[in-house]
């Protein structure tokens, strides 16, 4: 059996991006008579791929930190700038509800926030007016910023929070 991707062309001249299968056939006796070859188109794939791994790289060297939580408030996606705010390594707020990251006088009524948001789910800066603030992994509270924004994915609605550290300000 040998397996292998790579690029094909077809017919018309034309290329595109291929799962290629190969396999042996024997017979009964375990003689070879043949070969059997699957080709499979997976531009489209390829191509998805290659979209995924550009946002992700755009995500990670935001200079906000970035968080994408699900409906039911489990954060789905952090990157590096949120790392560096909260003070959270990546894995530590991966699974685990967003409002970890809510200082506790505040976690009460995130969640009806969160739904609040999802029942009307439109981009839109948060603070504006108001004193927020987040918590980071020491405890300490720190004033911030939040834009919010949906995103449709095959698993729902998933709210993908940009926040700024506003300490300086």
């Amino acid at each position: 059996r040998y397996e292998a991707e790579g690029w094909r062309v077809r017919k018309d001249a034309s290329r595109f991006w291929a799962n290629v299968v190969l396999d042996a056939i024997r017979d009964d006796a375990g003689n070879l008579i043949g070969f059997s070859n699957v080709t499979r188109d997976i531009t489209e794939r390829r191509e998805a791929q290659a979209r995924d791994a550009r946002f992700r790289r755009v995500v990670e060297t935001a200079p906000n930190a970035i968080v994408m939580i699900n409906a039911s408030g489990l954060i789905e996606m952090v990157n590096a700038g949120a790392e560096q705010i909260f003070g959270y390594a990546r894995g530590e707020m991966l699974g685990r509800h967003v409002e970890m990251l809510v200082p506790e006088r505040f976690r009460g009524h995130h969640p009806a926030l969160r739904k609040a948001f999802l029942a009307d789910p439109q981009a839109r800066p948060m603070g504006a007016g108001r004193d927020l603030f987040g918590l980071r992994k020491d405890g300490s509270e720190f004033p911030i910023e939040i834009g919010l924004n949906p995103i449709v994915t095959e698993e729902g609605t998933m709210v993908l929070s940009a926040i700024v550290d506003i300490s300086a300000r």
